[in-house]
């Protein structure tokens, strides 16, 4: 009794062999699933981790859109700004025209009314020249009156003194 208290029985052995299993199975498996705990806590920081850059990416591919957005706006008011000067400049250009236009006909009406009063006075000078020659023909017709009534009136008028004279004689 004594050798079989100290030494345990098959039946023992095999209780304490399966428990020890079981007990050694449960520990693997428990081990196991810490593992596999591990390994999903791991996946769902990695896919968090992921998650984070995915959407860190999408802000600053929204950001860069946002910043492209704003300098084709910028661009866009540049080249309006710009069409509108060129538009300015045009007008400005077509006035500039206009008034030289209008400047160019004011000249020409000008040299025109010129023209008329250099011409009114020629045709005063040349009704003058005419009325003065006339006044020149009307002298000389007078002169040659006078010098025809001297020339033809004074002798007969001298001999018809003389001939009255020599009848009173």
């Amino acid at each position: 009794m004594f050798l079989s208290r100290h030494w345990p029985s098959p039946k023992e052995v095999v209780v304490v062999v399966v428990v020890v299993v079981v007990v050694v199975v449960v520990v693997l498996l428990l081990l196991l699933l810490l593992l596999l705990l591990l390994v999903l806590v791991l996946v769902l920081v990695l896919v968090l981790v992921l998650v984070l850059v995915l959407v860190l990416v999408l802000v600053l591919v929204l950001v860069l859109v946002l910043v492209l957005v704003l300098v084709l706006v910028l661009v866009l008011v540049l080249v309006l700004v710009l069409v509108l000067v060129l538009v300015l400049v045009l007008v400005l250009v077509l006035v500039l025209v206009l008034v030289l236009v209008l400047v160019l006909v004011l000249v020409l009406v000008l040299v025109l009314v010129l023209v008329l009063v250099l011409v009114l006075v020629l045709v005063l000078v040349l009704v003058l020249v005419l009325v003065l020659v006339l006044v020149l023909v009307l002298v000389l017709v007078l002169v040659l009156v006078l010098v025809l009534v001297l020339v033809l009136v004074l002798p007969a008028s001298r001999s018809l003194v003389s001939f009255s004279a020599r009848v009173e004689m």
